[in-house]
């Protein structure tokens, strides 16, 4: 058991100093990263090799998770500055007087919709302030977007989180994009009641059930089918476009709005014409074979040689580490690069229309980093732990020690790691990062699915996420409930206590 206690320490450490302590998640990932060296030299055997190495790996992967995350998050302040951000919010809470469909379009459709491109706190930060000017009470406005989005952050943010998922496990997209949509599929049903119930309980439910259940089947679905297509880093953003026509399409046939579709669609196109060209890079890029395999020969990436751990002080077994190459990034057609494709021709696009500012792209990447800098210390540092972790032992000691405890049951307990990895870290993608390994690693032990466990991991971590306190607070900061932030967790945490009970229960009935 004590073996157990230090092998798990810097993953402890970090949780104690940010749900305790209210420590940043890059201060407390700090942190953790200086007590895992301390232990993993002092305890199990980490030699000068073994972190250097480690060090050298940790780096391949926080590449290749940042390059989205920055690009994803450019891309949306370049959209955000175009204007069209502002015209969607103008458009949408237009078209119905029906509080039930506002929530749904809004604080569901619309929200997943940012999460698809944008993530960190968009969704909730742009959609708050939108309910509080259409009459919902301040405590209903972040509690709507909060919940609506949560199912769309595993393939949001154009699939960042997906990414540190694959990348830090070395896991292959398919079978575990396809559970992982399936899961979060169900989850996004429950999203949609849960929004109903916090505009006006029983009876919205009562009154709008049709309209919650047929826009859960389309976006699950959807989602479904484009990451089994291999779109997964559009999954979210074009699930929820398919929910935003389709909510017209209910408004239209319910006969609650006076409005001109061709007006509507107009401003729509209008604003929608950034993600048009987003999607056709990705598509251009990702569905041309011949381009795509020419693109495939510029390769990134480093060859690290055998190397090997000391006894250490608790003489655990010496740890043998083959060679292998790390990297292995695509310099031309890796996801973050083809956003960054996007971003370029999106911003000459909105600059030749004369529809974003002059020299604009100064402010855009001073707020990037302002704004990102924090989240890339926090990745670095956690990705490197995890890295450590791993190659001196300590990962498969947590994780032989949980197989014991948890036997056969061990398919429940997944997501909700996950889960209070995101609540802990801030980030479904920090939690993957953290406990991908770990979790792979337990289905290892106990013989179950490796796809199936860290598909639980991220639809855990994913629906997890929206009690991050760093989310909470975006919320409360643009809705004038600053200091309230105890409040919205508490009325936040049943809802995704039971939907991650939820993917809980179906993930033990498959495995």
């Amino acid at each position: 058991m004590a073996v157990f206690v230090l092998s798990s320490f810097p993953i402890l450490l970090i949780f104690l100093l940010m749900a305790f302590f209210h420590f940043g998640a890059a201060k407390a990932s700090l942190i953790g990263y200086v007590f895992c060296l301390f232990i993993s030299v002092l305890f199990f055997g980490a030699n000068r090799w073994v972190l250097y190495f480690s060090h050298i790996k940790g780096f391949w992967y926080t590449l290749d998770v940042l390059l989205i995350i920055w690009a994803a998050f450019i891309f949306y302040l370049i959209v955000e500055k175009s204007g069209a951000i502002r015209l969607l919010g103008e458009v949408l809470p237009s078209l119905t007087p029906s509080k039930d469909l506002q929530a749904l379009l809004v604080g569901w459709v619309f929200a997943s919709f940012l999460q698809g491109v944008g993530g960190f706190g968009v969704p909730v930060a742009v959609v708050a302030p939108i309910l509080v000017g259409l009459n919902f009470s301040l405590l209903q406005a972040v509690l709507i977007p909060s919940i609506g989005h949560g199912w769309a952050v595993t393939f949001g943010s154009l699939g960042s989180s997906f990414r540190a998922l694959i990348a830090t496990t070395a896991q292959p997209i398919q079978p575990l994009g396809v559970a992982t949509a399936l899961l979060l599929g169900s989850a996004g049903l429950g999203c949609g009641f849960s929004v109903l119930y916090l505009t006006g309980g029983w009876k919205s439910i009562r009154q709008s059930w049709f309209q919650a259940l047929s826009l859960g089947l389309l976006m699950g679905g959807i989602l479904i089918l484009m990451v089994w297509k291999g779109l997964w880093n559009l999954a979210s953003f074009l699930s929820a476009t398919a929910g935003l026509v389709w909510t017209l399409v209910i408004i239209a046939f319910k006969n609650h709005a006076q409005f001109s579709f061709r007006e509507v669609l107009g401003k729509l196109g209008r604003s929608f014409s950034g993600y048009w060209i987003l999607v056709a890079v990705i598509i251009l890029v990702q569905f041309l074979p011949p381009l795509q395999r020419y693109l495939q020969n510029f390769t990134l990436y480093s060859d690290l040689p055998a190397f090997h751990t000391n006894s250490g002080i608790i003489h655990l077994d010496v740890r043998e580490i083959p060679a292998e190459r790390v990297g292995n990034l695509h310099l031309f057609i890796h996801p973050g690069v083809v956003l960054l494709y996007a971003c370029l021709i999106t911003y000459l696009f909105y600059w030749l229309k004369k529809e974003i500012p002059s020299r604009s792209y100064r402010m855009i990447l001073q707020d990037a980093a302002r704004r990102l800098i924090p989240t890339t210390l926090c990745v670095w540092s956690m990705v490197t732990v995890a890295v450590i972790m791993e190659n001196c032992g300590m990962t498969s000691v947590i994780a032989s020690t949980m197989s014991h405890l948890a036997f056969n049951h061990y398919s429940l307990i997944a997501p909700w790691i996950g889960a209070i990895g995101a609540f802990i870290t801030g980030s479904n993608t920090n939690s993957n990062i953290l406990f991908g390994l770990l979790q792979s690693h337990t289905a290892q032990f106990l013989h179950i699915p490796i796809y199936l466990i860290l598909a639980g991991q991220t639809a855990g971590a994913s629906l997890g996420s929206v009690l991050a306190p760093a989310k909470i607070i975006v919320g409360t900061s643009t809705t004038g409930l600053v200091g309230k932030e105890g409040l919205v967790l508490k009325k936040l945490l049943p809802f995704v206590i039971l939907e991650v009970l939820l993917i809980s229960m179906i993930l033990y009935y498959f495995v």
